[in-house]
């Protein structure tokens, strides 16, 4: 589903030692978040990431899989 033209998008986030989160959009904009709200969108992150892995690895095959 396309984004409307007036909602911007995010092309970078980056999570940094100190609980601190940088978002980038691709219009130029940076967000800096930090304390709790850093917190809680690293955790959800991390929980999607680990989800995804524990996906790929019951199948394991496709384009992003690791071959042994």
């Amino acid at each position: 589903m396309p984004n409307p033209p007036d909602e911007p998008r995010v092309s970078r986030i980056t999570f940094n030692e100190t609980l601190q989160v940088e978002i980038c959009f691709v219009d130029g904009r940076e967000v800096v978040w930090t304390g709790q709200p850093a917190a809680d969108l690293r955790a959800v992150v991390q929980s999607f990431v680990r989800r995804g892995f524990d996906q790929r690895k019951r199948g394991m095959s496709g384009p992003n899989s690791v071959s042994n």
